[in-house]
């Protein structure tokens, strides 16, 4: 068992396998547009990181301070201003070539 309250580690993998539907149609519906399957990986890439970092950090679900701080100030406190190695969202795909009235 990973030790995360199951509610939730299944609720992130129903969301994944969610999200692989859109991801395959994106990949049907625009496999000649280039950039698409790059970014489909990269969002995919970025759900398992997501539940990798749930899996890891809040075992019994997300805690919330209510004496908490700003949580820009907080952020600057603990990761130096930066984003803390979180990795940046993939950019949108190319949009898709208008198709011609006919």
């Amino acid at each position: 068992s990973s030790g995360i309250n199951a509610e939730y580690g299944d609720y992130m993998i129903e969301m994944i396998g969610a999200s692989d539907f859109y991801i395959n149609r994106i990949l049907k519906d625009f496999k000649e547009v280039p950039g698409h399957k790059e970014w489909c990986q990269s969002v995919k890439q970025m759900f398992n990181a997501l539940k990798e970092y749930v899996t890891n950090n809040h075992k019994k679900g997300v805690t919330w301070n209510a004496n908490g701080g700003n949580a820009k100030e907080i952020a600057a406190k603990i990761y130096g201003g930066g984003s803390g190695g979180v990795p940046k969202a993939p950019p949108a795909p190319p949009k898709a070539p208008a198709k011609p009235d006919t």
